[in-house]
């Protein structure tokens, strides 16, 4: 019973708005995790679960209260599975290619990607979206509207690299009347 109620309250929170302090950005952030109990179940994410309805009228309400400011949005799991050189390398791609490419697509994009970006591309701007589900570091466009950040492993640093350093990259976003762009990116390495 109690878990349940927990299990609810969860439901209840998602997706949230998150106001930044001293600008006019709002951060909608979205749950993509399954309540599980194996690493398996959690490599596939839905910001849904068969809650559709429930999570598109949320953020409508959302959105409509903070509609003139800049969004950004958060989420774990990928918007859409990058396409990265070297993502598949070494042994992995001569021994596990198929299943490999089949994991990697359904595991590290979300199952409901597209309901997700069309709440995205619904605020009528240009926007961001962060998320760092199997810790690939990228910057990439969607459309010309929509960037998408995949953030490393701040303890583990980036699943593809041969020998990942601890750290983290920050982005100086801009906003004008458009929407929100990434201005600037630096690497910051944590030296053991």
């Amino acid at each position: 019973r109690d878990v349940e109620l927990v299990n609810n309250i969860w439901d209840e929170i998602f997706p949230m708005a998150v106001e930044v302090p001293g600008s006019d950005v709002i951060v909608y952030v979205f749950n993509s995790n399954h309540r599980t109990y194996t690493i398996v179940d959690n490599a596939f994410g839905s910001i849904a679960f068969g809650r559709t309805n429930n999570i598109q009228a949320r953020f409508s309400k959302l959105h409509a209260h903070f509609c003139k400011r800049h969004a950004i949005f958060a989420v774990h799991h990928h918007l859409v599975r990058p396409n990265l050189p070297g993502l598949l390398s070494g042994e992995l791609r001569h021994l596990f290619k198929k299943v490999w490419k089949q994991f990697q697509s359904r595991g590290m994009a979300l199952l409901d990607g597209p309901h997700l970006y069309e709440m995205v591309r619904s605020t009528g701007a240009k926007t961001a979206l962060f998320h760092g589900h199997h810790h690939i570091p990228y910057t990439g466009l969607v459309d010309t509207s929509t960037v998408v950040v995949g953030a490393a492993s701040s303890t583990l640093g980036s699943a593809i690299e041969r020998s990942p350093k601890a750290g983290f990259v920050v982005h100086q976003m801009t906003c004008n009347d458009e929407g929100i762009s990434i201005a600037a990116s630096r690497q910051v390495v944590i030296e053991n």
